[in-house]
Parts: structure tokens; C-alpha cells; sequence
């Protein structure tokens, strides 16, 4: 879908920080599977390039929140 769509550009643009990243994904909620995969990968990556403990990532309750989209979104993660 367009939002869909919308969404993934905010998301993986260059630019963003982990903060930008969470941001969106508050912002734009409820996320289809795609964009929640794609948020978790963005911030996963980000943490390690800009070497920030783990801990800094899993105190913020942004993160918790996309988290719990997963188990929202839960089958569509499943293979068929």
C-alpha cells in the first residue's frame, strides 16, 4: 500500500538515528509485518555501527512498544 510504503522510506532513510527510527515507528503505528521487521533491523543496525550497549536500545519504552507489534503481527512472521 501507499502508507506502507510511505512508512518503509521514513524508516530506512539514511539519516535517521535510533531515536528517528522509534520515532517513526510510534508515529505511523499500527505497522504492518514488513515495516516492524524493517524498524527492529534499522535500530539493530544502528545500535552496532554507532556502538551503543544493548541496554540503551531495550530501555527505551519505544522499543518494548514495536516488540509488542511482533506479537501482534505474530503469523505473519511464520513461513508458510
Amino acid at each position: 500500500s501507499e502508507r506502507s510504503v510511505t512508512i518503509h522510506r521514513l524508516i530506512v532513510a539514511s539519516e535517521n538515528t535510533i531515536d528517528d527510527v522509534l520515532r517513526v515507528a510510534m508515529e505511523w503505528m499500527p505497522l504492518d509485518a514488513d515495516n516492524v521487521a524493517t524498524a527492529i533491523h534499522k535500530v539493530a543496525k544502528l545500535r552496532r555501527t554507532q556502538d551503543l550497549s544493548y541496554e540503551m536500545v531495550t530501555g527505551d519504552p519505544r522499543w518494548s512498544r514495536l516488540i509488542d507489534e511482533v506479537m501482534h503481527n505474530g503469523t505473519a512472521f511464520i513461513w508458510p
